[in-house]
């Protein structure tokens, strides 16, 4: 089936703005002449971990088939890392991050009578801080946005993080929203929706996020012939998800 998502217009319209973004005349590596700023995203970083998923849908698995229930479970090893490289004319610390997971999907979370699977997942983006706070142990607000791919779609996204404890050593916490749009070959366009806490402790990183997702906005002449189509896909109809995340974080 013939894609409509122009993922690489997009692309290149994140390439350009990531340029602009970073070619801006600039001043230190961080808006408040520090090296000790970011426990997660206000500098430097490096997150090795894994990600383990409790997948929850309902999908039309077969031709003329009602939405059943789809339930299983997931994991994930991911390496995230991000760095700040300059402040631009309006003092916003700018730079990129980037992820990549290698993990496994349970044939109860494929749904029908898949079997269990390998999935992968690549992203990379631009990060800007607009506000950081000598506040709660250093605080920042971060904006993110980017492009990805992994075992389901072509996608891209967009998040808003707010951050405390980032110029402590001990502890820190992040709070943060992610919206991601995506195209499969399929002919589904996904909308997903992620809600997500993260701790550091030293150099523990433990994290919680909910994800509520629907991909069911299909082009084609209905919802479950296109539904039936989305096999060895995780993501198919309507779907929450629950993500915990165990790792080390580096800074």
């Amino acid at each position: 089936m013939t894609r409509t998502f122009d993922t690489p217009a997009l692309r290149r319209s994140l390439l350009v703005a990531l340029a602009v973004a970073l070619a801006a005349p600039s001043g230190p590596a961080h808006a408040d002449d520090s090296d000790t700023a970011g426990a997660m995203v206000g500098g430097s970083y490096f997150i090795f971990g894994a990600d383990l998923g409790l997948h929850d849908g309902k999908a039309a698995l077969a031709h003329g088939a009602e939405r059943t229930a789809v339930d299983g479970f997931f994991g994930m090893l991911r390496m995230s890392t991000g760095l700040l490289m300059r402040v631009t004319r309006f003092g916003a610390e700018a730079g990129l991050e980037g992820t990549l997971g290698l993990g496994w999907i349970s044939a109860g979370a494929f749904g029908g009578s898949e079997k269990a699977g390998l999935s992968a997942d690549l992203a990379g983006g631009v990060v800007v801080v607009p506000y950081r706070s000598a506040l709660v142990g250093g605080s920042a607000f971060k904006l993110a946005a980017g492009f990805g791919t992994d075992h389901d779609v072509d996608y891209l996204y967009a998040s808003g993080r707010l951050g405390f404890g980032e110029t402590t050593g001990a502890f820190g916490v992040e709070l943060g929203y992610t919206y991601r749009v995506g195209d499969a070959p399929t002919g589904a366009t996904l909308t997903e929706h992620k809600l997500a806490a993260f701790i550091r402790i030293d150099g523990f990183a433990l994290g919680a996020a909910w994800l509520g997702g629907d991909s069911a906005r299909y082009r084609g002449t209905g919802e479950s012939r296109a539904e039936r189509f989305q096999e060895r896909t995780l993501r198919k109809g309507e779907y929450t998800n629950w993500l915990f995340t165990l790792g080390w974080s580096y800074r």
